[in-house]
């Protein structure tokens, strides 16, 4: 009798590149060079064993599992920090014939999963994290969001069971409920980016909870309010008015604006 094969509890994490397939070849070339770059940098920086993760690519992504005991904690903390550190290092530097701006749609989730097959990880939590970053709500906050250069989509799994109970950042305000249809199924997921208050984006498809469920709610009340940026340095744009240490950002003088100049072409 066959041994059955039994699943391991992982974290994952799927990326994409926003909106790939208008460029060129000479940039997809760049694009492709640049996310492998960025995803080892912000690993370094977190002090997270890349080399050590279970890595499927695609010519615009990369689905992966880390091979060591789930640290959805560091993806979603330092991880994902340093990643937003590291996009707006290099959209600022904008070097090379076929440079172009990098704009990344990235999903966590945990949970069992079976060994690799050959065609890939079977099992539905790698299926739903893959569905989780293709969700209609992030690629429509990447688009009344130009400035975003970063869009972070968690599974109701992360956000209850982490980072709705305190555990790092960033803190569970800062994330707006949404649905994610995928073929046969439908997912609660929760919509955050870095640097802008995703509350204020009024186009999503947003979850509507039970009335005995409470909602996210804002420090400061719910009245209206104008958007603003948040946290770790869009604008490393701002040129010398900010500076970059160790994987922070800090703001010498003046306001933080986003800046609309750049296209992701």
């Amino acid at each position: 009798m066959t041994e059955a094969v039994m699943p391991e509890y992982r974290a994952m994490i799927s990326g994409d590149i926003e909106d790939y397939s208008s460029r060129n070849a000479g940039e997809q070339a760049v694009l492709q060079t640049a996310l492998a770059d960025l995803l080892d940098t912000a690993a370094r920086e977190a002090g997270i064993e890349r080399p050590r993760w279970w890595r499927q690519v695609s010519g615009d992504g990369e689905f992966s599992v880390l091979t060591e005991p789930a640290s959805v904690l560091d993806l979603a903390d330092s991880f994902v920090r340093e990643l937003d550190v590291a996009l707006a290092v290099y959209n600022r530097r904008q070097y090379g014939d076929n440079w172009t701006r990098v704009r990344l749609r990235v999903a966590l989730h945990v949970g069992p999963v079976l060994p690799a097959g050959p065609m890939g990880r079977p099992g539905p939590h790698a299926v739903q994290v893959n569905r989780l970053v293709d969700a209609p709500a992030a690629r429509e906050a990447m688009r009344v969001c130009p400035a975003a250069d970063l869009a972070v989509i968690v599974s109701d799994r992360v956000f209850d069971d982490y980072l709705s109970q305190g555990y790092g950042h960033p803190r569970p305000v800062r994330f707006r409920p949404v649905t994610v249809q995928g073929k046969k199924q439908r997912f609660l997921a929760y919509l955050y980016l870095p640097n802008a208050d995703v509350h204020e984006l009024r186009e999503l498809d947003v979850y509507d909870p039970p009335a005995d469920e409470p909602s996210p709610t804002r420090e400061d009340g719910d009245g209206p309010r104008p958007p603003k940026p948040f946290g770790a340095a869009r604008d490393v744009i701002m040129g010398d008015q900010n500076r970059v240490r160790n994987g922070s950002v800090y703001q010498a003088r003046g306001d933080m604006h986003f800046g609309t100049g750049h296209s992701g072409r």
